[in-house]
Formats: structure tokens, sequence, C-alpha cells
């Protein structure tokens, strides 16, 4: 995580590439030019509580302001509630020869209060691999993260949501009245059970009109807004329905066009690029989606259920685990049956009735 001064610093540099003036960047965060002047003066340390606000008006990520390389420990930070911000803040600034064994379990410990044990363990794992290295190069004498307890709360037991075929229907219909660029991002997601960095990673040249498939080599790294490889580092090819099709082409002649008459701009030549030349944030898209949501009168759910509801419709409707793996990018059928299994065990329950009722009638 960046110092206070280095958070400063970026923010100024940020201000002056985008030609705001200080009293138009306060206006967009919504603070008062002589609180932003002072922050910019380093006269008061920044709020980091307001980061985000920042991040939205300068069109960069919470992550790359603070200086976080895994946008997942900064998603963790940003749910904090300043205070404790504050306490994880002191302890970023502390010189590592200064931090004891001691200190660091302390440090663990009034994390594991607020959080899952599984996020402990994924900011302990971060921090070990750091003083690992620091300890190799002779930096600091000990290793202080060796055998610290891990503690937090266990995760609860949480059903996967997804849609009713009756449900997404409704979505689709009262996603017509959407006018944002996630709405189509949100179709795909329905359509082709893509993940949403997946769409969101989707260029022109991956479209292939003529024979009806999208090629998924990329996603969309949200903390370095750049294109990176696959979750699984496997590519796709994946058959996509006409009307679908159809979408894509009206939305990608309204986007060449906006970019002739300059509205946009798009040098990584993304579909779905807004006038900065990148794609929408998981939380612009996810506030689409409620919307949506609401006027259908439907369940709210996030873009991800989006997913899981491809797939159970495909399940459903009887296509096989191997086929769906390869569609929506599980390294194997055995992937998808494992997160699928409540479906799989409800299709089965169906299958033994019928089976039971056909060898009743046989012998009745």
């Amino acid at each position: 995580m960046r110092t206070n001064d280095e958070i400063i610093n970026i923010l100024i540099k940020l201000k002056e590439e985008k030609g705001y003036s200080l009293t138009e960047l306060a206006k967009k965060v919504g603070m008062a030019k002589s609180a932003l002047s002072r922050y910019f003066n380093k006269n008061r340390e920044f709020p980091l509580n307001r980061v985000n606000e920042f991040a939205k008006a300068l069109g960069v990520t919470a992550e790359y302001i603070l200086g976080f390389e895994d946008p997942g420990i900064a998603t963790i930070y940003n749910q904090l509630e300043q205070p404790r911000q504050k306490k994880v803040y002191l302890f970023a600034e502390t010189r590592i020869k200064d931090v004891t064994r001691t200190h660091y379990q302390e440090f663990l410990n009034y994390y594991g209060k607020y959080l899952a044990k599984e996020t402990v363990r994924k900011i302990n794992k971060q921090v070990r691999a750091c003083i690992q290295e620091a300890v190799r190069d002779q930096v600091i004498p000990q290793d202080f993260t060796y055998k610290v307890e891990l503690i937090g709360s266990e995760p609860k037991e949480e059903r996967m949501k997804y849609l009713s075929e009756k449900e997404t229907k409704a979505l689709i219909t009262a996603l017509d009245d959407e006018q944002s660029t996630s709405r189509l991002m949100l179709l795909l997601q329905l359509a082709i059970g893509m993940r949403i960095g997946e769409v969101a990673a989707l260029t022109y040249d991956a479209l292939n009109f003529k024979s009806q498939t999208i090629y998924i080599n990329h996603t969309w790294n949200y903390a370095n807004q750049s294109l990176t490889t696959t979750k699984t580092k496997e590519n796709r090819y994946i058959k996509v329905e006409v009307t679908i099709l159809k979408h894509l082409q009206q939305w990608i002649m309204k986007q060449k066009k906006n970019q002739l008459s300059g509205l946009i701009t798009n040098p990584k030549k993304l579909v779905f690029a807004q006038y900065n030349g990148l794609p929408p944030t998981n939380e612009a898209i996810n506030k689409s989606l409620k919307r949506a949501c609401k006027r259908a009168g439907i369940k709210e759910v996030t873009s991800h259920s989006l997913r899981h509801t491809h797939v159970s419709i495909l399940l459903y409707r009887g296509m096989d685990l191997s086929s769906i793996a390869q569609r929506v990018g599980h390294k194997s059928a055995t992937t998808t049956a494992n997160i699928y299994a409540h479906i799989i065990e409800e299709l089965q329950n169906k299958s033994d009735k019928l089976s039971d009722n056909a060898i009743k009638e046989l012998f009745s």
C-alpha cells in the first residue's frame, strides 16, 4: 500500500492528466475546495474512506490509487470502516524491521474479529511471501509470519443464486429499457455464460459473424486496467445465437460511429469501451442489473448470478456436463459438476422418479 505522500502525489498527477482545476475536482468528489487543498498540500492525511470517489472522478481504480497489486485485497480493505482502515494503514506504515511476531499476531487477531478466516488467510499469504523474500535477502533476520495463528469467522453456507426461466425472460425484457453500456454485457452473460471480466475484455477481432462464434482469449484486469489471460489460462470458441449476434453488430456500428466522431477513445479495440476507452466497472454493471431486476419485479442478483443462470438453464434443458464445461470455461466437467451439484442432484431425483414410474407401469 502507498504511503500518504505517495497517494497524494498520484492524485495530483491524475488531476493534471485530466486537466482538472482544484475547484473542478473538489466538485466531482463532493468536497470543499479548501479541504482538498489541505490534503494536496499534505497538511492533512488523505481520508482513505473517500478513495472510491476520487477513483471514479479520475477514471482509475481505488486499487491503483492505494497501490494494491491484488484487487481482492483492495476490495477487502475498502469494505472496512474508517477506524479499521486506519489500523490497517498504520500497520502498513510500520517498517518491517520493527515488526515482531507478537505485533503481527495482534494485527491478524484484530483483522480476524471482523473478517472471514479465508480473508485473513489471503492477507497473511501476501505478507508472508514478502517477508520470506526479505529474510532471504537478509533485510530482516527472522520471518515474523512463521506459525502465526489465523482466526476469523467461518464462511456462511450460501446457496447459489440463479434465476428461473420465467424470471430470466422478465429480466431480458427489463434490460431493453436500460440505456447503459452494461445492458448488452449483461445479456451476453445470460446468453453465453461468460465471466464478466471476459465480457469486458472482448475485442472486435474476437467476434466472427460469419462462423457465428466468439473467441474468448482474455479477461479484463480491473486492478491495472489491462487485458490478461483467462482464469483457467485456456482460450475457447463459443457458438453464439443469431439474435445476440445482431445485437452485437448494431452495438459495434454505434461504437465505431462514436469513435469517428470523437465521443469515445478506444485504443484497445474493446467492444464495450466507454468514453475513456475502458469498460464499465463491476459496480456500474451491477447497478444497471439492480435497476433492471427492480423493473422486472424479480429478486436482486449480481452479474455473476447470470452466468449461473445460463448454466442452470442448460442443465435443466439436458445439455451434457462436458459441453457446458467447455462453453463456460471450466477446466473439466468435474468442476462443473462440483459447482452445480445441487441442480444435478435435483435432476437426478426427477430421473429416479421417472424410472420408478416406468418400472411400476411395467409390473402393474
